[in-house]
C-alpha cells in the first residue's frame, strides 16, 4: 500500500508541476504537516462541464466525486437544509473533476491529460 501512496505522489507533484501553471485551474492543496495520498487528483474549474466533456471527448476519464454537497443529500433531508444554506460547499460541488490518477499513471499519459487541458483554455 505504501508503495502505491508513493506511486500516486509522484503523479501528483508532477500533475502539480505541470498543471501549476493554469492560472484558471485550482489544484489540490496539502495541508502543513499533512502527507496527502491522492486517492483522487481533483482539480476545480468554474467551466467544470466543458473541461468534463472536452476530457471526455478526447477519450480520456474523468469523474465528479461527490457532485452533491452532504446538505444536499436524502440522507440528511430531516435536518432541514436547503439549496444556499452552505454557498461554499454548493459551489464546490460544481466545480470539482477528478482526473486520471492511479499508481501506474505513465509520463505519456500524464502529458497527454495535461496537454489535453492546456488546449481547453486558450
Amino acid at each position: 500500500m505504501e508503495e502505491w501512496n508513493e506511486a500516486r505522489r509522484a503523479v501528483a507533484a508532477k500533475y502539480d508541476a505541470s498543471l501549476g501553471e493554469f492560472p484558471w485551474l485550482t489544484l489540490p492543496a496539502q495541508m502543513p504537516g499533512g502527507r496527502h495520498v491522492y486517492h483522487l487528483y481533483v482539480v476545480r474549474s468554474e467551466r467544470r462541464e466543458e473541461l468534463r466533456q472536452h476530457l471526455s471527448d478526447s477519450g480520456i476519464g474523468v469523474g465528479i466525486h461527490y457532485p452533491v454537497p452532504l446538505h444536499l443529500q436524502p440522507a440528511f433531508r430531516a435536518l432541514g437544509y436547503a439549496a444556499g444554506d452552505f454557498p461554499v460547499s454548493e459551489r464546490l460541488a460544481a466545480s470539482i473533476l477528478s482526473i486520471p490518477m492511479y499508481p501506474e499513471v505513465s509520463e505519456a499519459q500524464l502529458h497527454r491529460v495535461v496537454q489535453t487541458i492546456g488546449a481547453f483554455y486558450p
